[in-house]
């Protein structure tokens, strides 16, 4: 079995923060141990609102090139994310660990998620009422 013993919210140089600022990067630890090995390790992560709607997945099989090396015993894997997407809010995580289809470990609820308003777009504004969802980055060209 593949399991998760802990998951932890980082900032982009590796530490530990409380809450995560809307377009800051942000890191989402996961702290595993292996009590049998099996092929093809598989992580997801899904980000959901207070209503239960799933806003995005973390899915290792589209993004992380090769195949996901295990530690034997216990290890951390790092979900990277760039320019969080989500405006202020409360947000909850699920994870799901697979060898290749077989589910190891599904934890819904497992992590409390606390967003504040931050810079998204470098332009210090954000409007107040813009709260529990995405927000995506774009650009405007004006011709």
């Amino acid at each position: 079995r593949f399991v998760i013993d802990s998951i932890e919210l980082l900032n982009n140089n590796f530490l530990p923060i409380p809450i995560a600022f809307s377009g800051q990067d942000v890191v989402i630890r996961l702290n595993y141990s292996i009590h049998s090995l099996g092929p093809d390790p598989i992580v997801l992560i899904r980000i959901k609102d207070n209503s239960d709607k799933i806003l995005f997945l973390c899915l290792s099989r589209n993004s992380h090139h090769g195949v996901i090396k295990l530690q034997p015993v216990s290890g951390a894997i790092h979900c990277v994310i760039p320019k969080l997407p989500l405006l202020p809010g409360a947000y909850r995580i699920d994870v799901v660990l697979k060898y290749g289809h077989e589910v190891t470990f599904e934890l819904q609820d497992c992590f409390k998620l606390m967003v504040e308003k931050g810079d998204f777009f470098g332009t210090g504004k954000l409007n107040s009422d813009m709260v529990n969802g995405m927000i995506i980055y774009h650009e405007w060209d004006i011709k």
